[in-house]
């Protein structure tokens, strides 16, 4: 590119900056973010540093570390999507410019690809980086690129009918109650640590729109696991904790294939009774640091029976593990049921192990309703089935045709048989999917036998 050309990108870029009051709400703000008073008063963004295509440069950079600063978005990336974005709007009949045709467009790029007619016009040349930006232009809160409509009179009221669409859209899940992306945003908002302005708008639909796509399918949903079990880690923590060793509760970590049991005990010696609870847990390193989720044993009916998950049933807690000690920070987008906040290696843990193992103290599940056994027990992956050992001898043999995300299945993943009161299932837990193989008749209605041998 000339530097002719370059002068001008950079001077759109700016314009653009300022007439959609991308970054400020004003241009009063604007004027004060990059130190012009000027831009408030008339003398346009793209005005600054004059002829200079360096200083053009200087100013634009600045904007864009800011913005990659409070969103994490790349302002020339963004800008560049923005204008063509504004080009596929245009094609948009007026008819077809309403929340129907959100909806369309979320469905087709991020749920089952199907095309209505009123995207018909733009979804073979749009791609899924436009669609955030379509779906303001939509709703009427992000203006045209040419846009000359002025300051943001109430930027509150966009926040609120961006977060009504994106919380109806959402609410359609099939796996968990409400998403945690759109309660990460409604928890920064009400706590007021971001700015609020047209490119957060942006940053939030993007946000929640990703997250969306990643659990709509089992095969998204695999995928997003796939992501996060990358980064799980082991840490040293097998045994007895305490919060405080004067108490009579203490937790035990149980190292399992695929994370840890976590045991949450409680001594009533009068009663020779230890009361627990069971509870699943599994430790992620993330980009912020590490993060310990925490599954109630309650969630088992939510996931077999297929109906949506509360969130009250996963906690997320930021975590610091050392030698001896173990410190928790819930997360906000985590309901509060789940309080630990700390906890020691106990110097006792020779007299609790005891006590786990007296046949003295009859021990209680407090959720016995919902106690369950799963099993890792995959087999054999071949090019059409899946087969798991049954435990009873034989194997399960399940076809990959029943559903595409079976494609993804690796002996990594977490795959094998879930009992839980008087049923039977075939997980693939990473893709939340559940078969009920109870009997004969079940496993018909699923599609799955019990065989003797593995055929390739």
């Amino acid at each position: 590119m000339d530097e002719q050309k370059a002068f001008k990108k950079v001077q759109n870029y700016l314009s653009i900056i300022q007439n959609t009051r991308l970054l400020c709400n004003t241009n009063e703000e604007l004027g004060t973010l990059v130190d012009y008073p000027s831009v408030a008063s008339g003398n346009g963004l793209a005005r600054m540093g004059g002829k200079s295509l360096f200083m053009k440069n200087a100013i634009f950079s600045g904007l864009a570390a800011i913005a990659l600063q409070r969103t994490g978005l790349n302002l020339r990336h963004l800008l560049d999507t923005y204008q063509e974005a504004d080009t596929l709007y245009n094609a948009i009949p007026q008819r077809f410019r309403n929340e129907e045709t959100c909806r369309h467009l979320v469905n087709f790029f991020f749920a089952d690809g199907h095309q209505t007619g009123d995207i018909g016009c733009i979804a073979g040349r749009a791609e899924s980086r436009h669609v955030p930006l379509l779906l303001l232009m939509l709703l009427q809160v992000l203006p045209r690129t040419s846009s000359r409509g002025g300051d943001v009179k109430d930027i509150t009221a966009c926040y609120d009918r961006v977060l009504a669409f994106l919380r109806d859209l959402t609410s359609k899940l099939i796996f968990m109650d409400k998403l945690p992306a759109l309660l990460q945003v409604e928890h920064e908002l009400a706590a007021g640590t971001c700015e609020r302005n047209r490119l957060h708008l942006i940053y939030v639909t993007d946000l929640v729109l990703c997250a969306y796509g990643s659990v709509l399918s089992a095969a998204s949903m695999g995928e997003a696991n796939i992501d996060l079990l990358k980064n799980q880690f082991y840490p040293d923590v097998e045994g007895i904790w305490t919060e405080d060793e004067d108490s009579t509760v203490f937790w035990r970590f149980e190292l399992i294939s695929n994370g840890f049991n976590l045991y949450r005990y409680v001594l009533k010696r009068t009663e020779h009774r230890l009361s627990y609870i069971k509870y699943f847990a599994r430790f992620i390193h993330d980009e912020d640091g590490d993060v310990m989720i925490v599954v109630h044993p309650g969630a088992i009916r939510y996931l077999v029976s297929g109906t949506p998950l509360p969130n009250r049933m996963v906690a997320y807690l930021d975590c610091a593990t050392g030698d001896n000690d173990l410190s928790f920070s819930l997360k906000p987008v985590s309901e509060k049921w789940f309080r630990l906040k700390r906890l020691t290696r106990s110097k006792n843990a020779a007299y609790f192990e005891s006590l786990l193992k007296d046949d003295r103290y009859r021990r209680d599940n407090e959720c016995g309703l919902d106690e369950y056994e799963f099993n890792l027990t995959l087999a054999a992956i071949t090019a059409d089935h899946i087969y798991l050992q049954s435990g009873e001898g034989g194997y399960y043999r399940v076809p990959k045709s029943l559903n595409e995300a079976l494609e993804q299945v690796t002996f990594d993943s977490n795959v094998g048989v879930i009992r839980f009161e008087d049923s039977t299932y075939v997980a693939f837990d990473d893709h939340r999917l559940y078969f009920d193989v109870t009997n004969e008749e079940k496993m018909a209605h699923s599609g799955i036998s019990l065989v003797d041998v593995i055929k390739a």
